[in-house]
């Protein structure tokens, strides 16, 4: 269930891929993520993530702009939830020696 409250947009913080901290694409305003869920091991964000449309990305897709700012997308079409690399790491460690199941560590997290 999507709380408003928890939004990291509302108090300014986003993800510009492609782009170093504190930098903004000047296209970024074309393809707006908004209400985008990342999950990560300390719980669930709901983010706006700015995908990078400028010279820089020249023509790579957000599928493979997520994927290098370290965040697994949920699709490769489309994405609205991507997990980050360090959860999906934690997650991996816990099922193997703690057999944990994804719907159990998913309900944690939330």
């Amino acid at each position: 269930m999507w709380n408003p409250i928890r939004r990291k947009s509302d108090i300014g913080i986003d993800i510009q891929l492609m782009h170093a901290p504190g930098d903004l694409c000047s296209a970024y305003a074309f393809k707006v993520l908004e209400n985008f869920q990342i999950i990560h091991h300390n719980g669930i964000h709901v983010m706006r993530v700015l995908p990078c449309c400028c010279s820089r990305s020249a023509g790579i897709d957000i599928y493979t702009q997520l994927m290098r700012a370290k965040l697994w997308p949920a699709t490769n079409e489309d994405p609205k939830t991507a997990t980050t690399f360090q959860c999906l790491d934690q997650f991996s460690r816990l099922s193997l020696l703690g057999r944990l199941s994804g719907y159990d560590y998913y309900r944690a997290l939330h």
